[in-house]
C-alpha cells in the first residue's frame, strides 16, 4: 500500500521506515546486504522527539522490521534481540544470533549460507523483561556463484606450423555475478632467467650458451632525438609502422624517454617516477614500459638518441653515451622490438656505475611486470638480454560472468623463437563473487616444439602408407625436426570393415611391426647419425636431430641427406645445416 510519508510526520507516533531507492523494485525479494549497483540504495528515516531524521544506506536491507513501541515511559526498551534458525522455530537462546541497542533499528546477518532459506524473529529487551517474539520473517540468500570449465587441460604439439589455436569455456552456473581473473605460471627452464603472471619470460647471451652479440648500427639512417643538455625529456610520439603486441593490447607508436626507458603511452618526464628508478612491477612508475636502462641520466655533447622502424616488423632505439646525472657513465645500449612481440636489448658499453638500473618491463597500470635486475651487479658490456611474449595467451585476462552465463576465451599457443622441447604452464583461474572467493582452478598446458611424439590415428586418418616429410627448419642451426608417418594399405573387407596388408600395414606377415630406420648421410655417403631403428605401429612421428654424430660430436656446415627405410620402402631428403 502507498502511503505518502508525510502524513507519518506527526508528534503522537514514533516510526522506523525503508523507502526504496529505485521506483522499479519497491518490494525488491532481496536478501542480505546487496551491493550490486544494479540494485539501488535504501534510506530510512525516524521521529526524534522534535525532529525527523533520515539515514542513508549504500545498500539495500533484504528484511524490513518495522519495531514500534507503545510510548509508555514505564516500558523503557533497552535492546533488541535478533533469533534466527533453518526451520520455523519458537524462541530459544540456541537461536539467539545477535543483539542491537534500543536506539539502533538494524542488524545485518553475514553468517549465512547461500541458498538456504532463514527465519527469523525479534523480540525487545528491558533490564529484567523480554517481551514476546514478532512475526516470522524468511529469507533465501542467492546462490553463490559457481565456476565450471568445458576442459581440464591442454596438450599441443607444434612442428612446421608456428601457431595453434584452442577454446576454453567458463561458464557461471551459479546465482551471483563472477569476476575472474587469468594468471599463467610457466614452469622454469635452464635457459629462463624468469617469468611474470603474464607468461612473459626472459633469457640472455650466457643464459642461451654465449650466442653471439650482434649491435646494429642506426646512426646513419636513424631519426635523431634530443640535444646536449637534455635532462627528464619525453619524446615523441614515433610511429612503429606495424602492430606491437604488449601486455594484450597492440600499439603502433611509442615515446622515448631521456631515462632509458620506453612506454607506449605515458608522457611523465618530470616527476620523480620518470627518473628514479624502482623494482617492477610499480603502480607509480611509467606504464606500458619498456625499461632497458632506466636510471636518471642526461645528455652530454656526445649523447644521441635514435629512432628506427622498417615500418615492416622492427624498430630500434639506440641511447648513444647518455651520462649519469651527477656523475657517471656514458651508457650506449639499444632496444630492438620485433613484430612477433619479442624484445631485445643490447649493451655495447657502459661506464660506471653499471649497479644502479631498473631492467624490465611493465603493463598499463604497474600491476603486472618481468623484472630482470634492480639495482643489481649483472650488466656488461656485450651482453643482450632477450624478453619473449610467453609461447600461450588469452585474449582475455579478466571480466566477469553473469549468473547462468558463460564466455569463452581464446587461447593461442605459439612457438615464437622459443628452442625445440616440452614446455609445461599453468593456467591459474581465480575467481569471486560479491561475498565469496572461490576455489582456485589450476589447467595444464603442455606445449611440444619441434620434439618426439606419437600420434595415432583414427581409422579414417591413418595415412595410407609410408611417408617422409621435409625437415624444418632448413637451413637450420643447431637443430631441426623431421617427420614421418608409418602406415598401411587399407582395403574393405566383406563386412565392410578395414584390413591392413600384411606387407605394410600395422604388423607384417609374422606379427611384429614394421621395422623403421631413419638416418643421416654425409655427402660422401657416409653414416654420420642414426635417428631411429626399431619396430613402429601406425601414426604420425617426428624426431629431432641436433647437428652431432653417433659419438655426440658437432658435425660441420653443409649439405647432408636422410634416409626412411621400412621394407621395401625407401626414401630420401636433403637438409643443409649452417654453422
Amino acid at each position: 500500500m502507498e502511503v505518502e510519508h508525510n502524513l507519518l510526520m506527526n508528534d503522537s507516533v514514533d516510526f522506523w521506515i525503508v523507502f526504496h531507492w529505485m521506483e522499479e523494485t519497491p518490494l525488491s525479494p532481496l536478501v542480505g546486504v546487496d551491493r550490486f549497483s544494479n540494485v539501488g540504495n535504501s534510506f530510512w528515516g525516524t521521529r526524534k522527539s522534535a525532529h525527523f531524521e533520515w539515514h542513508f544506506n549504500d545498500y539495500n536491507i533484504m528484511i524490513r522490521a518495522v519495531i514500534v513501541t507503545n510510548g509508555d515511559d514505564s516500558c523503557v526498551v533497552d535492546s533488541f534481540r535478533i533469533y534466527r534458525s533453518d526451520t520455523s522455530f519458537s524462541i530459544s537462546d540456541t537461536n539467539l544470533i545477535g543483539s542491537v541497542s534500543s536506539d539502533q533499528f538494524q542488524y545485518v546477518d553475514t553468517n549465512v549460507n547461500n541458498a538456504q532459506t532463514y527465519f527469523y524473529k525479534v523480540t525487545s529487551c528491558s533490564s529484567e523483561n523480554e517481551s514476546d517474539a514478532s512475526n516470522e520473517a524468511s529469507a533465501t540468500p542467492k546462490k553463490r556463484a559457481v565456476l565450471t570449465l568445458d576442459q581440464s587441460s591442454f596438450e599441443i604439439n607444434l612442428c612446421s606450423p608456428d601457431t595453434a589455436f584452442e577454446d576454453l569455456t567458463l561458464t557461471n552456473s551459479g546465482g551471483l555475478l563472477l569476476e575472474f581473473k587469468i594468471e599463467i605460471d610457466m614452469e622454469k627452464q635452464s635457459w629462463m632467467g624468469g617469468s611474470d603472471k603474464f607468461g612473459y619470460t626472459w633469457t640472455d647471451k650466457n643464459l642461451q650458451g654465449g650466442s653471439d652479440y650482434s649491435w646494429v648500427d642506426i646512426k646513419d639512417f636513424g631519426e635523431e632525438i634530443g640535444e646536449s643538455g637534455d635532462n627528464d625529456e619525453n619524446y615523441g610520439f614515433f610511429s612503429l609502422g606495424f602492430p606491437f603486441r604488449f601486455y594484450g593490447n597492440f600499439f603502433d607508436s611509442l615515446r622515448i624517454s631521456s631515462n632509458g626507458w620506453i612506454s607506449f603511452t605515458d608522457t611523465m618526464d618530470s616527476i620523480p617516477a620518470c627518473y628514479v628508478n624502482k623494482p617492477l612491477p610499480w603502480i607509480w612508475g611509467p606504464y606500458n614500459l619498456i625499461a632497458p636502462f632506466w636510471d636518471d641520466l642526461i645528455f652530454s655533447d656526445n649523447s644521441k638518441i635514435y629512432f628506427y622502424s622498417n615500418n615492416l616488423d622492427s624498430a630500434i632505439i639506440s641511447f648513444i653515451n647518455l651520462d649519469h646525472w651527477g656523475d657517471g657513465g656514458p651508457y650506449t645500449f639499444q632496444t630492438i622490438l620485433n613484430r612477433n612481440g619479442e624484445i631485445l636489448f643490447q649493451y655495447d658499453r657502459l661506464g660506471d656505475p653499471d649497479t644502479s638500473a631498473t631492467v624490465g618491463i611493465q603493463n598499463k597500470n604497474g600491476t603486472t611486470g618481468l623484472e630482470v635486475i634492480w639495482n643489481e651487479e649483472y650488466l656488461e658490456d656485450s651482453l643482450w638480454v632477450k624478453i619473449r611474449p610467453g609461447w600461450v595467451s588469452v585474449n582475455s585476462m579478466w571480466g566477469t560472468i553473469e549468473s547462468g552465463e558463460s564466455k569463452t576465451l581464446n587461447l593461442t599457443f605459439d612457438r615464437l623463437s622459443y628452442p625445440q622441447g616440452i614446455y609445461h604452464a599453468n593456467l591459474i583461474i581465480n575467481s569471486r563473487d560479491l561475498n565469496h572467493e572461490l576455489d582456485t582452478v589450476e589447467i595444464p598446458l603442455t606445449l611440444c616444439i619441434d620434439t618426439t611424439t606419437s600420434v595415432d590415428f583414427e581409422e579414417d586418418q591413418k595415412p595410407v602408407t609410408f611417408a617422409l616429410f621435409q625437415n624444418y627448419p632448413n637451413p637450420f642451426n643447431p637443430a631441426t625436426s623431421v617427420q614421418y608417418a608409418v602406415g598401411g594399405r587399407q582395403t574393405k573387407a566383406a563386412d565392410g570393415g578395414l584390413v591392413l596388408s600384411e606387407v605394410e600395414g600395422r604388423r607384417t606377415a609374422d606379427g611384429s611391426f614394421p621395422h623403421i630406420t631413419l638416418k643421416i648421410y654425409n655427402i660422401l655417403g657416409q653414416k654420420v647419425r642414426t635417428l631411429v631403428d626399431e619396430p613402429k605401429i601406425v601414426g604420425s612421428y617426428q624426431v629431432i636431430w641436433d647437428g652431432k654424430d653417433d659419438k655426440g660430436k658437432d658435425v660441420a656446415s653443409g649439405i647432408y641427406f636422410y634416409q626412411l627405410t621400412a621394407g621395401d620402402f625407401k626414401d630420401n631428403k636433403k637438409m643443409t645445416l649452417i654453422r
